[in-house]
């Protein structure tokens, strides 16, 4: 166990390490990501860590931050509700794994977003990331990669190859996430949050 833990904290000191070199200006191959792939090593750590790069990037459009992700707002405010379906139906296979009804809100979800990737005339980020997303929960298997995906997606700019400093804050994001989720109280915190909306 003590094993274990030592190797997790080592993955995610290499992808502070990813950030901090970020900012000092370097330019940096989209592949020293993989380490996420290997952090996600369970279905629900990689859905959680989806979720949560899911919101995350729809409260920045709806506070007009980070440009990068979408190219054409007025599109996604279109098709905000099938965004938003998405998010709360990863969630709610989040709170209960033996759902159906889940499974299936999910599979056309994902049929949904694919049309709309296609129907971009630019490649967005955002809906390959929701998309990436939804993969995780369909494909437990591949959980890893698509939750490396979802990664890649969020932190590169569609528009150049690489890592470059505008990533860095957002790899940091994804440290502290694992940093929380391992060895924080991060499950406590989210199941306690979905119970009080539950509630509601």
């Amino acid at each position: 166990m003590k094993n274990k833990s030592s190797k997790i904290k080592s993955k995610i000191q290499k992808l502070s390490k990813l950030s901090e070199e970020l900012w000092q200006g370097k330019h940096l191959s989209i592949g020293r990501l993989i380490t996420v792939k290997y952090l996600c090593n369970e279905q629900i750590i990689a859905a959680h860590l989806s979720l949560n790069i899911s919101k995350q990037i729809l409260s920045n459009i709806v506070n007009n931050e980070d440009s990068l992700l979408f190219h054409d707002k007025e599109f996604y405010f279109q098709n905000e509700e099938i965004l938003l379906n998405a998010i709360i139906e990863i969630e709610n296979y989040l709170k209960n794994q033996n759902s159906h009804e889940a499974i299936f809100q999910i599979r056309q979800l994902l049929c949904m977003i694919k049309e709309l990737d296609q129907k971009m005339r630019l490649r967005d980020n955002l809906y390959s990331v929701v998309g990436y997303a939804l993969e995780c929960v369909l494909l437990p298997f591949d959980a890893g990669y698509y939750a490396y995906q979802v990664a890649s997606e969020y932190v590169r700019n569609p528009c150049t190859r690489g890592l470059k400093i505008e990533a860095a804050p957002k790899i940091e994001e994804i440290s502290n996430f694992f940093s929380e989720y391992y060895f924080g109280n991060y499950i406590e915190r989210w199941h306690k949050a979905n119970s009080i909306v539950k509630d509601r």
